[in-house]
């Protein structure tokens, strides 16, 4: 059996990821995804500074089973097909975060389902819970993804991804900013 074709828009790579989320195959769906980041659609979406639209992961189960219990089942979130997409405005990371690139985007699945994950609440004015997700860069420090969480819409939203040092990492988290739903550990990360 061939190949599936590439996704050539946005549209197109999360229909086809719903629908593998829709016929309860998680595999399949992380494949429709690692092919959409892989496709020359994204890959110019991306050169050009907006990928907004574009499908970048996939939820796992324990961050719906933490914003359940935390949250009192946050209807919109868990009947969702749970399909991250990016909501960064155009070229937003050229300016403020220049250090991010395509590979950013690719290695946020495996941070999804391996990596340091938190909740961080609402403040100063904001609406929207965050799911923080923290990987480790290769330069030392670590890549912060921050996912908000439209409950009322049933969406969830990439808005940034930045790197951040030990030290802010630690901060946030000791100073309750962000609530720990799995702690970082390293054997987990490199799959021992």
């Amino acid at each position: 059996m061939p190949p599936p074709p590439l996704p050539r828009t946005a549209r197109n790579a999360t229909r086809r990821i719903r629908t593998r989320i829709e016929g309860r195959d998680p595999v399949a769906a992380r494949k429709a995804l690692n092919t959409a980041l892989w496709s020359p659609g994204f890959e110019a979406a991306f050169e050009r500074g907006d990928v907004r639209g574009w499908p970048v992961g996939v939820l796992p189960d324990l961050p719906v089973r933490a914003l359940a219990g935390i949250h009192e089942g946050i209807p919109g979130v868990l009947s969702t097909p749970r399909i991250i997409t990016d909501r960064m405005r155009r070229g937003k990371l050229r300016v403020r975060h220049p250090e991010v690139g395509i590979e950013q985007y690719r290695m946020l699945q495996t941070a999804l389902d391996r990596g340091e994950l938190l909740l961080h609440s609402p403040q100063r004015g904001r609406k929207l819970t965050s799911l923080i997700v923290h990987a480790p860069r290769v330069e030392g420090g670590w890549w912060r993804y921050a996912i908000k969480i439209d409950a009322r819409g049933g969406r969830l939203w990439l808005s940034t991804i930045h790197a951040t040092s030990d030290r802010k990492r630690a901060d946030r988290v000791a100073a309750g900013a962000d609530r720990v739903v799995r702690a970082w550990a390293t054997e987990r990360w490199s799959g021992g």
